[in-house]
């Protein structure tokens, strides 16, 4: 489960999908929401996201929260926190032992992100903690992409990398993209070289990879993240929270009850969508999305390609 902690964050990604006007004065999840969730889904992995979730008024005490139900939980940040805040997440390490820290490193080379992102990053390192450091593959960046991976290496030393796809109003150019297949081949053989792996998520469709041949250490999320906002409603996956979206999490007594609506919920939107054929043509024969184990944010945001259709 995805607590969206807060929707501000001071970075502003070119490729983020959620509302500039949000990032500034965005939502903040109350501590007593919080709570009640650690409470009623007790049996559910937990990962901290925002938004940037440092950047949460009272972050101190989300994560005394944690620490007094026993609960570990991973952690999706900018890595851009001042001392304060490296010291503070350095005193709680111990919840994030076992889970992930991800870090995102895309942009670092504007605004002079870099050596705050290097300085948090190794110290993390230094506590005996491993982030794994996470890039984006947009149309604007594909080109620089494999040089920017090799100077984040020169700078930290990679040992893991997340990779993915800027999906939001691009869905289209990823289906069947060689180029896209031919960079991921390139960062498999430089992960190879320079003794990283990379994984990837359900945002890299299967298509892409033009070789058949498995990349180097590269993993897939087993089923959708559940995201659940402040307000205490939740979507599976963030960028479909428009199409899928439950008004308030509490109203289920379990964590099964809660998948099982969104289950059905997600299953029912997805057999209407491929009756209106309101996916790239590509996608409506492939079997992998067929069988449901594609992307679902691509089903969520591509458009039908704009084709005269025969009759």
């Amino acid at each position: 489960m995805n607590l969206i902690l807060t929707e501000r964050c001071d970075k502003r990604c070119s490729f983020c999908f959620t509302p500039a006007t949000k990032k500034t004065r965005g939502a903040v999840m109350g501590l007593e929401t919080i709570a009640a969730l650690l409470e009623r889904f007790s049996s559910e992995d937990y990962q901290l996201l925002g938004g940037e979730p440092t950047q949460h008024p009272r972050f101190r005490q989300v994560l005394e929260l944690f620490e007094e139900r026993g609960k570990q939980a991973s952690l999706v940040s900018n890595l851009l926190f001042d001392q304060e805040t490296l010291d503070l997440v350095l005193a709680h390490l111990d919840l994030f032992q076992g889970r992930w820290i991800l870090a995102n490193a895309m942009e670092l080379d504007q605004q002079d992100r870099l050596p705050a992102w290097r300085d948090n990053f190794l110290a993390l390192r230094a506590q005996g903690y491993e982030c794994q450091a996470a890039i984006t593959i947009t149309p604007g960046n594909i080109g620089q992409i494999l040089e920017y991976t090799r100077a984040l290496h020169r700078e930290v030393g990679l040992k893991r990398l997340r990779v993915g796809l800027d999906l939001y109003g691009n869905a289209g150019w990823v289906v069947r993209n060689r180029e896209i297949g031919d960079v991921f081949a390139q960062l498999d053989a430089l992960g190879r070289e320079l003794d990283f792996s990379f994984s990837c998520d359900c945002q890299v469709p299967f298509c892409v990879n033009q070789q058949r041949q498995p990349w180097h250490s590269v993993t897939r999320c087993s089923s959708p993240p559940l995201d659940v906002f402040p307000d205490r409603s939740a979507c599976y996956c963030y960028p479909l929270k428009r199409s899928i979206r439950h008004g308030d999490v509490l109203e289920h007594q379990s964590s099964d009850t809660l998948h099982g609506w969104f289950s059905h919920a997600y299953l029912e939107r997805q057999l209407k969508r491929r009756a209106r054929r309101e996916l790239p043509a590509a996608c409506l024969d492939c079997a992998h999305y067929i069988c449901g184990d594609c992307c679902i944010c691509l089903g969520a945001m591509s458009k039908p390609p704009r084709t005269k259709q025969r009759r």
